[in-house]
């Protein structure tokens, strides 16, 4: 079952990885146009997509290690 878990959670971590790399690329755009009220929420987005990612690495190292004490 930690497998299973583990896979999941790449998975997961991968779309959060993805979305940082989104809101980065807008947030370049955004500025390219010198919109400040929606760099400004980008930046926020950012922050969140962060924190989902890092949250994400956390788990996938707790669930690698259980994997790897099963074998």
């Amino acid at each position: 079952m930690p497998l299973k878990c583990l896979t999941e959670k790449i998975i997961s971590q991968t779309e959060s990885i993805s979305k940082v790399l989104d809101v980065t690329t807008r947030q370049r755009e955004a500025l390219k146009t010198k919109d400040l009220v929606l760099l400004n929420d980008l930046v926020k987005e950012l922050d969140l997509a962060q924190n989902k990612a890092i949250s994400a690495e956390m788990e996938r190292e707790k669930l690698s290690k259980e994997v790897a004490s099963e074998l």
